[in-house]
């Protein structure tokens, strides 16, 4: 059960640190939707990034 348990925080941790990437990206954008209810930091860098 340990490695299960071991491996599920180790993916934890890496969502948490991909997470800060994305909203610190996201203070950094020209277009603040963040600032809409409902709009989260990775819909936010999706709509406001150039395909």
């Amino acid at each position: 059960m340990e490695p299960l348990l071991s491996g599920r925080r180790k993916l934890q941790e890496g969502l948490a640190k991909l997470n800060q990437k994305v909203v610190a990206e996201a203070k950094q954008a020209k277009v603040r939707l963040t600032t809409v209810p409902g709009v989260g930091a990775f819909i936010s860098l999706a709509i406001s990034r150039p395909r």
